[in-house]
């Protein structure tokens, strides 16, 4: 098990790196806004997509991302590629396999049926919505399984997320979803579910058993992960940015979603040196993470 570092430390990406890849093989689970990219700008470079799928080649396949977005941000932005979306419901773990719903037993959502429901409690409410994220109004995102009314870092609007996610609710007679409150929104979800549900099952297939799994996020649901990570799979977590302040699960931390790409960058690069087509052998020991950098 690592000693992670205090939240003020940040690692640069060459004392993080050759820590996270001389153990053995591994698996890597990424989170997406304000991680990969900052929150709702879905766009990769080409050199980034290249890198995703180096990793995701050079690790056996076990690399995905594990994200509340939908599986259609996800293909805009680098299609086809693995990952588990919406709070674990929908998955597609080989690429280009077709979309499963391995973890929820509610019914996907009529989007058409929820918008115009949304839309006529906000013109009941004097509520102005937008289409697009705007730090001055809420924004609705119809998912696949989910709702989110997403505030950004406006605080005022938390309340008024609230009032709207609660009404619909009521409204649609959602009795298997429940109102979550986060960070920066507010979401209708499946009873129970959460990212932290679909690990255990996703570490059990066969491209990602066996290895040490790390996973990199900015929020309190990759804490979650990161914590499982360190606990049932010895691993743990790349924090990106300061909203998790608890070390116990952390690998290592980077101040950005850039900062991440260096990481990303340097994990492939040695992977790369220590084997052009499959992963060293696994060894019975552990890496030792670098002593803090103080920033």
């Amino acid at each position: 098990m690592f000693d992670g570092p205090s939240p003020k430390f940040h690692f640069p990406a060459d004392a993080i790196t050759p820590a996270l890849t001389s153990g053995g093989d591994i698996a890597i689970l990424l989170d997406v806004d304000d991680c990969l990219v900052p929150v709702n700008q879905h766009r990769l470079t080409e050199e980034q997509k290249e890198i995703l799928w180096d990793l995701h080649r050079l690790t056996g396949g076990a690399v995905a991302l594990l994200t509340n977005n939908t599986m259609t941000s996800i293909d805009q932005m680098i299609p086809g590629f693995p990952c588990v979306t919406e709070f674990g419901m929908f998955w597609r773990l080989k690429a280009g396999d077709p979309i499963e719903n391995c973890l929820s037993k509610a019914p996907p959502l009529d989007m058409g049926e929820t918008k115009a429901c949304v839309e006529d409690i906000a013109d009941k409410h004097g509520i102005t919505i937008v289409d697009q994220q705007n730090n001055n109004y809420v924004y609705p995102q119809y998912k696949m399984g989910s709702i989110a009314f997403n505030f950004g870092s406006n605080q005022e609007l938390k309340k008024t997320a609230e009032l709207l996610a609660k009404q619909l609710k009521q409204d649609m007679k959602l009795q298997s979803h429940s109102v979550h409150v986060g960070i920066d929104s507010v979401e209708i979800i499946p009873t129970g579910r959460k990212k932290a549900d679909a690990v255990h099952a996703i570490m059990e297939r066969e491209e990602f058993k066996g290895k040490r799994l790390f996973m990199a996020g900015d929020s309190g649901t990759d804490h979650e992960v990161q914590t499982i990570a360190r606990t049932n799979y010895n691993g743990g977590g790349i924090a990106v940015g300061s909203a998790i302040k608890d070390s116990c699960p952390v690998f290592g931390r980077v101040k950005s979603p850039e900062k991440l790409w260096d990481v990303l960058r340097g994990v492939r690069d040695r992977l790369k040196v220590n084997d052009r087509t499959a992963l060293p052998k696994r060894t019975s020991s552990t890496p030792k993470v670098p002593a803090p950098v103080t920033p």
